[in-house]
């Protein structure tokens, strides 16, 4: 008889999304999940889901937070400030939910989650570059949501606001909560976009 893998979480998070990523971590214990908080960023992503292979265990969770909110205008940014905000949120968000949808899509269930930020549909100012950045994760997550939906992954993109960077523990338990209440979504009513923000932040 095949031995049974342990289900995991894997959880790939920035300073900033700490918080969130610690929370969301007890949930995933008191479900039963075994669970690897990842702050080392991209260039450990690969070795990490490896790792995962090689000890039996199959992810059914990953969550990609990575990237720093930047303040500078379009005009005081740098050519290295596009391309390296550009490859903490959105390349990352890349190479990770790529490496998710290999690790998931065979055994046709699981859930990818981007913490991305509203600043990719809405104006932030002095923020360029990272809106840039933003805007493009959420539009790799609708591309792997279209691509990954059909054959069993949810694939969600969650709108955090410019107040939510760096959260007050209270909040950011609230938001681990809301990022597992999308891993407990059943198939027939999948959210793929959810905007949260603070009750007093305006609409």
């Amino acid at each position: 008889m095949p031995h049974p893998t342990q289900p995991c979480a894997l959880l790939f998070c920035g300073e900033q999304h700490l918080d969130v990523a610690q929370a969301l971590a007890r949930l995933c214990e008191q479900a039963g999940l075994a669970v690897h908080l990842c702050t080392e960023g991209l260039a450990q992503s690969e070795a990490v889901f490896q790792r995962i292979r090689q000890s039996g265990q199959q992810p059914v969770l990953v969550v990609h937070g990575s990237g720093t909110l930047l303040h500078r205008s379009a005009l005081a940014s740098t050519a290295a400030d596009f391309e390296s905000t550009w490859r903490s949120v959105c390349f990352a968000g890349a190479v990770i939910g790529q490496q998710a949808m290999k690790a998931m899509l065979p055994r046709g269930k699981g859930t990818l989650i981007f913490l991305g930020h509203a600043s990719a549909t809405e104006r932030l100012n002095g923020a360029a570059a990272f809106g840039a950045a933003s805007a493009g994760l959420r539009s790799l997550a609708q591309s792997m949501a279209r691509e990954s939906g059909p054959k069993g992954l949810h694939v969600a993109h969650v709108l955090m606001h410019g107040d939510m960077q760096g959260l007050q523990r209270p909040l950011a338990r609230d938001v681990a909560a809301a990022c597992w209440q999308l891993h407990q979504q059943d198939p027939s009513t999948w959210t793929h976009e959810l905007d949260l923000r603070p009750g007093l932040c305006p609409a």
